[in-house]
């Protein structure tokens, strides 16, 4: 598993929604495991600005403040590929965003996320968002908007922005740029740019909720997964581990061959799911993937941010693990082993991106009213979603 810059581009993920596929980005950071609506780390820092008065005595605290960037395929509806962030902010409080379309190297406009730092980077297009809350109220978000797209590999062309104030209420959408393609020379005919917000009500009690996660490793004769359930208050970060499962040299699952070191992937985390004005949730994934071989681990960390309803099972494919790992392990050279595996000297190097290449990995989440259960894991089917 290796670490990836910010300039990478994600491939395609599916999320299960209640009988429909819904097409995200996923993106592989350090050890191939971050998994996000967005192939970018987003840029999410909360700067002070003027204060702004509140809107009657029930005014929100906060507002959440998305932005999102949608395709549209030359033959389908605009949605794909999408890529969003999300930053909370109280009036007065002000954030900047990067956006990219179109990574080093690669023409396609299609190909967008958001990036932490522009420096050095060279995209077709580039974005700078400035965001500052004005004012919430139960009903409306009130945010002023400031924008500039440049051509970084064009730097004698000028570039276009806009500023502007903007009042939306929960589920609205303002539609601030456009960017078209030339037919053919792209994966989709236009780039859209939108921003939402939803008020988020004053911290009050909230109810305790189950949250059941699952880590799947396939192969040619099954599913290797790890189950755990999770409780706490809604709106709270409630911390998970799944695994390790394991898997022997030659690939198979340890549990039918017991012998040797085995390769023990992992993830940990926590998941955060807080209820919207329309009853819907967001949640957010934030992990580490860790893959060890004897006393070598090479970790990565990751991030995925949804919105579903209570008992919607969400499914995350995750990206191979990528890296190699160097250990002295138990010899096994006489019996035979997985692509991927062999020898260097005194040690065994294991590549996981050829050892896991037929071993997709999938998260599953499901947020549920609370209910008693206890974690476990081991070798069996597919949970049962």
């Amino acid at each position: 598993m290796e670490c990836s810059n910010s300039s990478q581009v994600g491939r395609p993920a599916t999320v299960r929604r209640r009988g429909r596929w819904l097409v995200l980005t996923v993106v592989a950071l350090a050890a191939g495991v971050a998994v996000s609506e967005h192939p970018f780390a987003p840029a999410v820092a909360a700067s002070p600005r003027r204060q702004a008065g509140p809107e009657g005595s029930s005014t929100p605290a906060r507002s959440r403040i998305r932005l999102e960037v949608l395709g549209t395929p030359w033959d389908q509806p605009t949605g794909a590929p999408q890529a969003e962030t999300r930053v909370v902010l109280a009036p007065g409080q002000g954030a900047t965003q990067y956006i990219v379309a179109g990574a080093a190297g690669d023409e396609d406009v299609c190909r967008v996320g958001f990036v932490s730092a522009p420096a050095g980077l060279r995209p077709v297009h580039l974005w700078e968002v400035e965001l500052h809350l004005l004012a919430v109220s139960p009903t409306r978000t009130t945010v002023e908007l400031r924008w500039r797209r440049s051509r970084p590999r064009e730097p004698e062309t000028a570039g276009v922005g806009d500023a502007r104030t903007i009042a939306l209420g929960p589920g609205d959408y303002h539609v601030f740029d456009y960017v078209a393609a030339a037919a053919g020379s792209t994966s989709c005919a236009n780039v859209v740019l939108r921003i939402l917000a939803d008020p988020l009500p004053d911290p009050l009690p909230q109810p305790p909720v189950t949250v059941a996660l699952w880590m799947s490793q396939d192969d040619a004769k099954g599913s290797h997964w790890a189950r755990q359930d999770v409780t706490g208050p809604l709106g709270g970060s409630l911390s998970f581990r799944l695994g390790p499962l394991e898997w022997s040299l030659d690939g198979t699952p340890t549990s039918l061959r017991p012998d040797g070191t085995p390769i023990r992937p992992d993830v940990a985390g926590t998941v955060q799911p807080v209820r919207r004005a329309d009853g819907q949730l967001d949640v957010e994934v934030v992990m580490t993937r860790a893959v060890s071989l004897g006393r070598a681990r090479v970790t990565g960390d990751g991030r995925a941010t949804f919105t579903c309803a209570f008992d919607e099972a969400i499914e995350i494919p995750m990206p191979d693990p990528r890296g190699q790992a160097r250990a002295r392990v138990a010899d096994l050279w006489g019996s035979p082993v997985a692509p991927g595996v062999h020898a260097l000297g005194p040690l065994t190097v294991v590549d996981f991106s050829q050892f896991f290449a037929a071993k997709p990995t999938r998260l599953y989440v499901i947020v549920r009213h609370q209910r008693s259960s206890k974690g476990l894991h081991g070798s069996s089917r597919a949970p049962g979603l």
